[in-house]
């Protein structure tokens, strides 16, 4: 039943998003293999995102696996990190390299800022900005994400789309029972 709330509440959140961006906009949760789409709303522009439900996003290079690996304990996504960067991914950060060290530093900035962008960094042209929610124990237990393609989404730090996810994900979480920040502490 959890699960079911969880899902329709996020929903509901996905569905203003949409409305207000006219974006792509989606909930993943942590899978077997790494950030999974579980909800998504397709953008009202023309944008090329081969995605849907049940596709899995890299966790160094979207935004979204990103703010799974900040909030995350380290030992659940270290493995699926290591695998990546084995397999010869070179991952970028707003279009800089990014070495393995580099993306743990960027986890932390991450953990800082609450969310977590991408501009090109997963899919040439195409930008993403994540903000994670949490359940009532203060974990993780999903990500909402916004993309689009690149210059129709305002990835700005401290801009629009920013405040939208970080207003959105407060309010699923507090909906899910998250009694505020002071739980992460």
């Amino acid at each position: 039943m959890g699960r079911l709330d969880e899902q329709r509440f996020a929903s509901d959140a996905l569905s203003d998003l949409h409305e207000v961006t006219g974006q792509t906009a989606a909930a993943l949760v942590w899978g077997t293999y790494g950030a999974t789409i579980v909800l998504r709303k397709e953008s009202m522009r023309p944008t090329t995102v081969n995605t849907r439900i049940g596709s899995v996003l890299s966790t160094v290079s979207s935004a979204s696996g990103r703010v799974f690996a900040a909030f995350l304990p380290r030992d659940i996504v270290e493995p699926l990190v290591a695998a990546e960067f084995a397999k010869g991914i070179k991952p970028t950060y707003l279009g800089r390299p990014l070495d393995i060290d580099g993306f743990w530093n960027l986890i932390e900035k991450t953990k800082r800022a609450g969310l977590a962008r991408v501009r090109g960094d997963l899919l040439s042209g195409v930008d993403a900005v994540s903000a994670p929610v949490f359940n009532h124990e203060g974990r993780i237990i999903m990500v909402l994400s916004v993309w689009g393609g690149h210059g129709a989404l305002d990835i700005a730090p401290q801009g629009k789309v920013d405040q939208l996810l970080e207003d959105a994900a407060a309010k699923l979480s507090a909906r899910l029972g998250f009694p505020g920040p002071n739980v992460l502490d």
